[in-house]
């Protein structure tokens, strides 16, 4: 029965028990009624229910969500917007144990109020809908289409403050004419030109590899470096798509690669998807947005249910005259989304727009085009039913209850509900998280206007019993920086922090006592929007790739590459007479991403295996003909 369409004929056809499209007259007066229009304030006993009420922008692909009911608990529904009437739809139990969803046949206009009502089978149904002992619930919601891209310019840069357009990467195709900087080349792989990396020493190298999406070198794509720097697996994106945030998570059980690529338009992504990739390298699944919205390039992160948090910026119409703005201004709404990875459906949906006011920025609108009053950059889903997000613009970490969507604390910004301790503000802050015993990390651009005079990643520690937060410690780089946009801190199992170091080419590893263990970096003003480090082991089902040159006195150079494998310790050359008759000729540890070796047999045919440490055969070339000279 899942996924059963009803139509509505006459006065609604019931089916499996459920009326859809109407709700009859003996319903609406069978209990009390719970009728909500605004998010917060007052008794408002918070429904269990998306559009969460108050929304003042769902899509109007939007579905009806109960989040807390199982379809069997839903007796009725009646959906009517003000201007497109009655709808019919079909009801779908949403996987995850996310709930039931009502699903409009036809999308809701524009411009208009949808009112819903729904008939429980019991009052305790009510009781875990968040009003208690309703059989009856109804809340309001309003729909706005996003405005297109042509009805609304990007904004031009404020002066003093940071802006979307200024302090953001430029898109790919404006970096056509720009003089690049410097880039590797590989002999076994002459088509692969990453940018140039660099690191000091790791001690211990129990952190694992280094992630990182470089952008602004003539290739682009998702970078795996190990502990030296040196290049693990680089995969160059050749379709004009910008990729962020590579990391490994856990996909249906098993550690994959993820990130996050699409286009780049003043200073968030659109037409863009989440990525996920196995240990061979091969793309397993895509994740879009829902609701007919695209995701944002800040954040795609799985979770062990396998669904996935995605965030979408949305201009839509509003009154910016108290920011200085137009009163028929379009401002960026700050859109999450959970999504079920396996069916794309979407589990919740919160709007910035409808639980933080746009006077909560710090940035203007007098500069017209899209107003960014939020600026998500950061999601997590903590362990309690709850959400954290950081928001740039607004200068503040937010935790969101998943239930209500209701905001149960704000940290820093105009309106904190801490006291917030020496050191421990931050300004167009990046990447926060939120840890055991109240610890949170997050780096802190510090850029203008700024209380500090450089950027710096931070770990904070939150007591949300006396409402206050603390400074643990402050990170820095040697010598300071001012980021003036990214940046991420990411707390690693060791209690040692992680930096990207944003707008800046850098990235450094600090123990708890603030000593650096690491460094590292891109030469030539390279940048990724985040660094992380994290284990990672790769076998590619491609061949490992060969490449020979004759040298002087009848000395033959092979040099040898396998794009992504982690475990290869030694490269082992071939060589003999025919293709079929070949035996070891040389050998060498692994140097890197390529290793050349020498050999003086003049073998006619020549090939080379990685071998593990313990000789295994993890794989073989392709066998080829030595060149003559």
């Amino acid at each position: 029965m899942r996924g059963r369409t009803w139509t509505a004929v006459g006065v609604g056809l019931v089916t499996a028990g459920i009326l859809v499209g109407v709700v009859p007259t003996w319903a609406a007066r069978s209990g009390p009624d719970v009728h909500l229009t605004q998010w917060s304030g007052g008794s408002d006993p918070g429904l269990h229910v998306m559009p969460f009420p108050g929304t003042p922008d769902a899509s109007p692909m939007s579905q009806l969500t109960f989040s807390a009911l199982e379809r069997s608990e839903l007796r009725s529904v009646s959906v009517v917007g003000g201007v497109s009437g009655r709808h019919a739809g079909h009801v779908v139990e949403l996987p995850d144990g996310s709930g039931t969803a009502f699903v409009p046949d036809h999308p809701f206009a524009g411009s208009e109020t949808v009112r819903v009502s729904a008939v429980l089978r019991s009052a305790a149904d009510g009781t875990a809908s968040g009003a208690s002992r309703a059989p009856r619930l109804s809340f309001s919601f309003r729909v706005e289409a996003p405005v297109p891209d042509s009805a609304a310019a990007p904004a031009k840069a404020p002066v003093s403050k940071p802006a979307s357009a200024s302090n953001t990467p430029k898109p790919i195709s404006a970096q056509a004419a720009k003089k690049y900087p410097p880039q590797q080349t590989f002999h076994s792989n002459p088509g692969l030109h990453p940018p140039v990396a660099h690191a000091t020493r790791d001690p211990d190298q129990t952190s694992g590899d280094i992630l990182v999406t470089p952008g602004d070198g003539r290739q682009h794509g998702p970078m795996i470096l190990n502990p030296q720097g040196q290049l693990v697996w680089f995969d160059h994106i050749t379709n004009r798509l910008s990729p962020y945030n590579l990391e490994v998570q856990r996909y249906q059980g098993r550690p994959v690669l993820t990130w996050w690529q699409g286009k780049f338009a003043d200073a968030h992504g659109i037409d863009g998807r989440g990525v996920i990739m196995n240990s061979s390298y091969h793309i397993v699944k895509t994740v879009r947005a829902g609701n007919g919205y695209t995701s944002d390039l800040h954040e795609f992160q799985v979770t062990p249910q396998d669904t996935a948090w995605m965030d979408c910026y949305v201009p839509v119409h509003a009154n910016l005259t108290s920011q200085g703005g137009s009163a028929n201004g379009t401002v960026l709404d700050g859109v999450i989304q959970k999504i079920d990875i396996r069916t794309g459906r979407v589990l919740w949906e919160w709007h910035s727009l409808g639980h933080v006011p746009i006077t909560a920025s710090e940035i203007g609108a007098s500069n017209g085009g899209q107003y960014d009053y939020f600026h998500v950059n950061s999601i997590q889903e903590l362990a309690n039913g709850k959400v954290l997000i950081s928001a740039r613009n607004t200068w503040a970490v937010y935790e969101i209850d998943e239930r209500t969507g209701r905001i149960d604390w704000t940290l820093g910004g105009k309106d904190s509900s801490f006291r917030i301790g020496r050191g421990a503000g931050f300004e167009w802050q990046h990447h926060a998280a939120l840890h055991r015993h109240g610890l949170l990390s997050l780096f802190d651009d510090a850029y203008v206007p700024q209380r500090e005079s450089a950027s710096s990643a931070k770990l904070l520690r939150i007591n949300t019993s006396a409402r206050t937060v603390s400074l643990v410690r402050r990170f820095s780089h040697r010598p300071n920086v001012t980021s003036g946009y990214m940046g991420s801190a990411q707390l690693l199992p060791n209690r040692n922090l992680f930096v990207g170091w944003g707008s800046t080419d850098g990235f450094t590893e600090d123990a708890p006592n603030g000593h650096q263990v690491f460094a590292g970096g891109f030469v030539g003003g390279v940048n990724s929007y985040r660094a992380y480090r994290f284990p990672w082991h790769g076998q590619p089902t491609t061949r490992p790739a060969i490449a020979v040159s004759s040298g002087r006195g009848g000395a033959v150079k092979i040099w040898s590459s396998w794009n992504g494998a982690t475990d290869v310790a030694r490269w082992q050359v071939l060589g003999g007479p025919a293709p079929k008759a070949l035996a070891a000729v040389g050998q060498r540890s692994n140097q890197g991403f390529e290793t050349g070796q020498r050999i003086h047999d003049n073998p006619r045919y020549l090939a080379v295996e990685a071998l593990a440490a313990d000789g295994t055969v993890l794989g073989r070339s392709p066998t080829i003909t030595r060149p003559a000279g």
